[in-house]
This record gives structure tokens, C-alpha cells and sequence, in this order.
């Protein structure tokens, strides 16, 4: 869910607001913060880089 708003342009903050919106919870069943986000797309750019 994170990928697809993030190529859409989304700052950390939209996203963490979007996420929060439609209820998506964290692994510890919290709100989102922007720093795991930030975090998570980090992860994400080096998995792309590995492929």
C-alpha cells in the first residue's frame, strides 16, 4: 500500500495520513509516524536495487 502512493507523488506525511485513514495498522497495532515510513520505502529502493 505504501508503494503505490509513494510513485504517486504522496509526501511522507499524506501517506502516513492515508495509511491512518483507512485504518491500516502498524506490526504493534499503533498509528503510522513518518520515520518507519521513511524507513519502509528505504527498504524498499534497496530491494528494488537487488533484483
Amino acid at each position: 500500500m505504501i508503494e503505490p502512493l509513494r510513485e504517486a507523488g504522496k509526501s511522507l506525511r499524506k501517506i502516513v495520513a492515508e495509511l491512518n485513514k483507512a485504518g491500516v495498522k502498524t506490526a504493534r497495532g499503533g498509528e503510522w509516524q513518518a520515520s518507519p515510513i521513511k524507513r519502509t520505502i528505504e527498504r524498499l529502493v534497496l530491494f528494488q536495487i537487488d533484483r
